[in-house]
């Protein structure tokens, strides 16, 4: 894919973020009260770890404070890749498959894949992030640690890599929608899959598990890792292999893509 071709999706994306806002704030009473049920949902999370670490120290060697910053970072990953990749897009493809309400968008000049798994967002999701990033404020004023500039970009690369996997284990298993008729299921085991372990610290998993979670279902790099790099730092060879994680789930998730559409027959053909 050359430049001009990137240049083109991405001024292709923003246009329809910016349409999906406009039409977002027209509710404003939905958009408040979302704001509403965020904080307390923040306020909760603040007074679960205050009992919690009230009666111990740590937890798999983390402070209650560098526990608010991986919880913030993990419902930060959350709400990104739940706002950007799922709500309006794979949560509902299956539906719109079984009643062929894509064959309209396939007969756009764009990418498929990016059209009906990419290009719709969900605005009330990046409120919530901002909660994450209340959590991770609190946990290093409680430190009271200087962050190193390079530590605070190796955190956003592993996060941004994180959000490209999850979006193609999301594609990967949606995908097969294509092959089976009633598989409204599909999105949310893979929602279930990427969200459901990465809340926690990488020195909780052993053996097997710890393999499999830096490698095949690699959430580690969506929390724990980028908060280690906030606060102490973590080794060069995580950069690398996250990048290379990014770029063999995307080829990967382009390629079942690509199979699994080949199987589509509208409902009207």
């Amino acid at each position: 894919m050359n430049h001009s071709v990137i240049k083109r999706y991405i001024k292709l994306y923003l246009h329809f973020f910016r349409f999906t806002i406009i039409q977002k704030t027209q509710y404003r009473f939905s958009f408040f009260i979302e704001i509403f049920i965020e904080l307390g949902y923040l306020l909760w999370t603040i007074v679960f770890f205050s009992v919690v670490y009230s009666n111990i120290n740590a937890i798999a060697g983390w402070t209650y404070d560098e526990m608010l910053i991986l919880v913030g970072l993990s419902m930060i990953f959350g709400q990104l890749l739940i706002g950007l990749f799922y709500v309006w897009n794979h949560r509902v493809l299956p539906e719109r498959i079984k009643d062929a309400s894509i064959d309209f968008t396939l007969l756009k000049p764009i990418n498929n894949m990016f059209a009906l798994t990419a290009a719709n967002t969900y605005p009330g999701s990046f409120i919530a992030a901002i909660a994450g990033i209340v959590l991770i404020a609190r946990g290093l004023v409680g430190l009271n640690i200087v962050i190193q500039p390079l530590n605070v970009i190796v955190a956003l690369v592993l996060l941004i890599n994180s959000l490209i996997v999850g979006y193609a284990i999301f594609t990967i298993i949606t995908s097969f929608a294509f092959k089976f008729i009633n598989a409204s299921f599909l999105p949310d085991i893979a929602n279930d899959l990427v969200n459901q372990f990465s809340g926690y610290p990488a020195s909780v998993y052993k053996g097997v598990v710890k393999i499999l979670l830096f490698s095949i279902l690699p959430v580690l790099y969506a929390a724990s890792f980028p908060a280690e790099s906030l606060i102490r730092g973590v080794p060069f060879y995580h950069v690398v292999w996250s990048f290379v994680l990014a770029v063999v789930f995307l080829l990967l998730a382009k390629e079942i893509w690509d199979r699994m559409i080949k199987l589509y027959s509208s409902a009207s053909s």
